[in-house]
């Protein structure tokens, strides 16, 4: 009996061979590719010829620029700033004296000296404590702030003139040759009308100005006149005469020969003591 045999299917592997793709597939993948390779080619093309702007004459918005107000720039310090003064600080009514001031534009604080209600005189600079409680909180050409219980308070120089308003025509006696004004009337408690205030040139004393208070009658039986400088004492300069509380009571106890500047010249008078 003989078998017959069947010859097996060939089983063709997959993925096929790169030479037994389809022919359609292969047209199919190039076709894909070209058309990518056009759309990438006509982007490219857009892209140089299309303008960055808008079509047509286009112009931007016109804005005014705002208006620069440069007084601000001169209106504070970025570096020293010094408390506003915005005039609603009251006069103060503590027992305080200010005797003079020296405003620092360098570093931006400054210096007062201020006597407390015992005639003591001491100097403070900005930011420290004048009596508890009672802080200098700025320094001006004739005043000072004063910061108490978080409220400002302003102290001044003493520049009131009492009585009549003496004049340099009329003061004290006529001059003799050397330009001393005879002054022999008596000069009674000159120390309680005068006011000393310390005229510094950079941080030294280079004089005092005086003015009258009180009655201002023994200011003027002296012979001076508001606004006077002293600038000696017998001769000596006034740097080395010491605090004004001094030069005060040496004035009152007479016999003292004085140069005042009045007028752009040095006026010379003669001090006499009570009699």
């Amino acid at each position: 009996m003989r078998v017959q045999l069947k010859r097996p299917a060939m089983v063709m592997p997959w993925p096929p061979a790169p030479g037994r793709w389809p022919v359609a597939a292969m047209q199919a993948v190039e076709l894909a590719a070209l058309a990518l390779l056009a759309l990438a080619a006509a982007r490219l093309v857009w892209a140089v010829v299309t303008p960055v702007t808008p079509l047509g004459d286009w112009q931007p918005p016109a804005t005014a620029p705002a208006a620069i107000d440069r007084s601000i720039l001169g209106s504070f310090d970025p570096f020293f700033r010094q408390p506003v003064d915005d005039g609603r600080a009251q006069v103060s009514g503590l027992a305080l004296t200010l005797v003079g001031t020296r405003v620092d534009t360098v570093s931006g604080r400054g210096s007062a000296i201020i006597a407390a209600g015992d005639g003591v005189q001491s100097s403070f600079l900005v930011g420290e404590t004048v009596q508890p409680g009672v802080t200098l909180q700025a320094v001006g050409f004739d005043s000072v702030t004063l910061l108490r219980g978080g409220t400002t308070e302003k102290l001044f120089l003493d520049q009131s003139a009492g009585g009549a308003p003496v004049t340099p025509e009329n003061v004290g006696g006529p001059l003799d040759a050397t330009g001393t004004a005879a002054n022999s009337g008596p000069a009674p408690r000159l120390a309680a009308d005068v006011q000393v205030t310390p005229r510094l040139n950079g941080s030294a004393i280079s004089g005092y100005v005086l003015n009258p208070k009180g009655s201002g009658a023994a200011f003027a039986a002296a012979g001076l006149a508001p606004g006077d400088v002293l600038v000696s004492v017998d001769g000596a300069p006034v740097a080395s005469l010491g605090d004004p509380a001094t030069l005060a009571r040496q004035l009152d106890s007479g016999g003292v020969d004085i140069g005042v500047e009045r007028g752009g010249r040095v006026v010379k008078l003669r001090i006499a003591g009570p009699r």
